[in-house]
């Protein structure tokens, strides 16, 4: 009889690892600081659109401020329930009209955003977890910070006419470093399609930004040749 179970165990044991397709690997388990176990999300590849907001010598309200549309696109890996770490490359346009017309400044500037993020779930992404305590999150709320580099090419004028930089400097353009922080909301469902083992593209269509806001501090540029504002 025990010879009989054992050789009923061993065949069902066969059956299923040849059920399995070829190259199958069973995912990867993860503990949570509470010994809860939950898989990671794979590699997902973010598309969005962006626009930005001037404060600085020529203008400091939104009345200065001439808002353009930019993109960008990015890495996302999860890492645990709570953390997700980011990736992003985006085109920033931004432009801005003098807050004083007697001075008729004006600038438009395209810029390229380099940033690092790491995104902090407020309420733990249960979705990822296995076992009773798995749940389905619509809604995942979740701030961010990083470090990051912003190469900004402005093209100022005056009255229309544009302006050369100051003796000693041939362009406008600088880099700066930033730092990165800001609030968001996601669904936590997305539509994926793979690429390759472990890898996915979202749909831009699945992915929902409510209420995002996010700030690009700088905190470290090169020398910038001056506007004369006087």
């Amino acid at each position: 009889m025990r010879l009989l179970l054992l050789s009923a165990l061993l065949g069902a044991s066969l059956s299923a690892l040849a059920a399995r397709p070829p190259g199958y690997r069973a995912p990867h388990r993860y503990l949570t600081p509470s010994n809860q176990p939950y898989h990671r999300q794979p590699l997902r590849v973010n598309f969005g659109l962006n626009t930005t907001y001037y404060n600085g010598d020529v203008a400091s309200s939104s009345a200065g401020n001439t808002y353009k549309i930019g993109y960008g696109i990015g890495l996302a890996q999860t890492l645990s329930p709570r953390l997700t770490l980011a990736i992003d490359l985006s085109s920033v346009r931004m432009a801005a009209k003098d807050a004083f017309p007697e001075r008729g400044f004006s600038f438009s500037s395209r810029n390229t955003l380099l940033t690092g993020l790491l995104r902090y779930n407020i309420f733990a992404d249960k979705s990822l977890l296995i076992g009773p305590e798995h749940k389905e999150m619509p809604v995942l709320l979740f701030v961010s910070a990083g470090v990051g580099a912003l190469r900004y090419d402005p093209s100022p004028g005056q009255y229309g006419f544009p302006l050369a930089p100051e003796a000693g400097y041939t362009t406008f353009t600088g880099l700066a470093a930033v730092l990165p922080v800001g609030a968001a909301s996601r669904c936590a469902r997305l539509h994926t399609w793979p690429l390759r083992p472990r890898r996915c593209i979202s749909s831009p269509a699945a992915i929902c930004s409510m209420a995002s806001a996010s700030a690009a501090i700088p905190i470290l540029r090169t020398a910038l040749p001056r506007l004369p504002l006087k």
